[in-house]
This record gives C-alpha cells, sequence and structure tokens, in this order.
C-alpha cells in the first residue's frame, strides 16, 4: 500500500471498530448493518493481501539475491583454482573464465559450463582441496538458483495481483462508508457525542506536505526593506554678504600704500 491507501485501510478500520462497538444503534436498520458489514469484509480482505504482498516481495528478494551471492562466490573460486592449475593441465586455458558482465543469466550459463568443462578435470581440482562433491554442487547451486529467479517472477504476477485485490477492497469499503453517512444524516441517534466520534472514525487523515524554502509553489521570503536613515536638517544657505574673504594684495601695491600713510 501507498500512504493514501494505508490511510484509507485505517480508516476503514475505525469505522469496523464504531460498528462493532455501536451496532446497536442500528438494530432496525438494515442497511446499516449490510454496509458495517462491508465495511468488515473490506478490512479482513486488506489485511490478507497486504500480508500475501509483502510475504511475496521479501520472499523473491531474499532467494534471489542468496542464490545469486552463493553461485557467484563458487564460480570465483572455480575460477581462481583454474588459473593457478591451468599451467599443468593442457586444454585448460581458455576454461573457467569469470563472466563479465555476471547478469543473471551469464551465471547460470558459466555455471553450467564450470560443471560441464570440470568434469575432465576433476582430479587436478580436487587435488587443490576442492571437495570431490564440487561438481554436483555447483549444479545444485545453478538449480537454486534459476528456480529463485523464476519464484520471483511468479512473486511479481501475485504482487501486482495483491495490488488490484487492494484497489477494489478500498473502493468496496469506501463506498459502504459513503453510504453510511447518509444513514448517519437521516437516523436519529439523540446523541451528539456518537455523531461527533462518527464524523472523527470516518475521516481520512491526509499525510500534511511539508513546503521547503526555494520548493516550486513556495512564496518567496519576504526582503527586508533598507533602513532610512533619520532625516537630519539641511544647513541654512549662508548670506553672500556677511562672508568674509581674504585677498592676499600685491607685494607692490602694498608697499606704495606703505609710502603714502608714511
Amino acid at each position: 500500500m501507498d500512504t493514501n491507501q494505508m490511510k484509507q485501510y485505517e480508516m476503514l478500520v475505525r469505522v469496523n471498530q464504531f460498528g462493532e462497538t455501536h451496532g446497536d444503534l442500528f438494530r432496525k436498520t438494515n442497511q446499516a448493518r449490510q454496509h458495517f458489514a462491508g465495511v468488515a469484509v473490506a478490512v479482513k480482505e486488506l489485511s490478507g493481501y497486504t500480508i500475501d504482498k509483502m510475504r511475496a516481495t521479501d520472499e523473491g528478494k531474499s532467494n534471489k539475491a542468496s542464490g545469486r551471492l552463493a553461485l557467484a562466490s563458487r564460480l570465483r573460486t572455480i575460477s581462481r583454482t583454474a588459473r593457478m592449475i591451468a599451467a599443468d593441465n593442457p586444454g585448460m586455458e581458455d576454461k573457467f573464465n569469470y563472466p563479465k558482465p555476471q547478469s543473471d543469466q551469464a551465471l547460470i550459463v558459466a555455471g553450467r559450463l564450470f560443471a560441464q568443462d570440470a568434469e575432465a578435470f576433476a582430479g587436478a581440482f580436487v587435488a587443490q582441496v576442492m571437495p570431490k562433491t564440487f561438481i554436483a554442487d555447483l549444479k545444485a547451486l545453478v538449480d537454486r538458483f534459476e528456480q529463485a529467479i523464476q519464484d520471483r517472477d511468479a512473486n511479481k504476477e501475485a504482487h501486482a495481483a495483491a495490488r488490484l485485490k487492494i484497489a477494489a477492497a478500498l473502493r468496496s469499503g469506501t463506498l459502504a462508508v459513503r453510504k453510511l453517512d447518509t444513514i448517519m444524516s437521516n437516523h436519529p441517534l439523540g446523541d451528539p457525542d456518537i455523531v461527533e466520534l462518527w464524523r472523527r472514525e470516518r475521516k481520512v487523515v491526509r499525510p500534511r506536505r511539508v513546503r521547503f524554502r526555494g520548493q516550486a509553489g513556495a512564496e518567496p521570503a519576504p526582503v527586508a526593506e533598507p533602513a532610512t536613515p533619520a532625516s537630519q536638517p539641511e544647513p541654512a544657505p549662508s548670506d553672500p554678504a556677511s562672508t568674509a574673504v581674504t585677498i592676499n594684495p600685491d607685494p607692490a601695491v602694498a608697499n606704495n600704500t606703505d609710502k603714502k600713510v608714511a
């Protein structure tokens, strides 16, 4: 289930619990009992589908991963051993090369080729302290990995089928809740607390989306205006008449003036 489906499922669980707790209020309303029963069926189906989906996904991934790791490790060991003894065993030079790239099918093909070619060099491998059953063990690892791939593909189909069943159960349960809404609005329950409880339990709580600064659609942060400096009174214009101007006299003129005065 995705997040929205999980929220719908949680709402159906609450509504189902509401029906089990307050079902006595609807003894005379057959439609209400039928709709609550529909919600209960949807909750049960969703629980089973979710568990099956998770189990199929987890088991498929685990078996394939462990089978791949075991086969790849054994192929590396055989390839490394073959390189060590190739000089003393003519005909081994071009055999037992570890596949590149290591796709699933490449590992399977290499495993079958290694097992076939090793028949002629079994004694040389055993002399390097490999178990006498190493060829049979390799074939078993190849079969195990191939079966894990097939199981994984089957689990993918089961996963897809479970998703369709989950969607159908959610639609069925949600439709029953909508019909119960109509009955609740018309049924004289006489207890405002029960009505408020129903409204709260049947509400689908959607996850809140958190917006981050810079995210598309988010309002930009306000830009602070620069502070305006306090206004200061402008200096009063100076009076030309009151402005004293000092002029350095010409030295010659100054001397003549001094003589006249004398």
